[in-house]
């Protein structure tokens, strides 16, 4: 991995703590050869909430609601298989809130649907 990057089974990841919207966010993360975090197991979920998000409390991951069929994609267009939500959500009513957020409760994390436009610190892989 590159420096300042932390590897985790065959990838590395960074957190950036300058806000930015999501869509900026994946831009920068594309800039670097990389994408917004795509999570794919617990195992990556936990060490993602511990290592990259934990100081910022809240980070932007690569997921989004299609605006297809409501369902929820990855930065490289596939499903997400393994989900983390919050009580309540993901909420699919509604405006605006197609991008996905990893969020800490008390000393866990959860995802959670908000605003794309939202400015928030974001986990970068590659």
């Amino acid at each position: 991995c590159h420096q300042g990057w932390i590897p985790f089974k065959g990838s590395c990841y960074v957190t950036f703590v300058d806000g930015k919207n999501w869509y900026d966010a994946e831009s920068m993360c594309r800039d670097l050869g990389g994408y917004l975090v795509k999570i794919e197991s617990k195992s990556e979920d936990e060490f993602v909430s511990r290592e990259l998000a934990l100081p910022e409390n809240l980070v932007w991951i690569g997921l989004m609601r299609s605006v297809i069929n409501d369902s929820f994609v990855w930065v490289d267009g596939s499903m997400a298989k393994y989900t983390n939500w919050g009580v309540g959500e993901p909420i699919v009513a509604g405006i605006g809130k197609h991008c996905v957020q990893m969020e800490s409760e008390a000393i866990f994390f959860y995802w959670k649907t908000a605003s794309c436009f939202m400015r928030h610190p974001y986990v970068c892989e590659r």
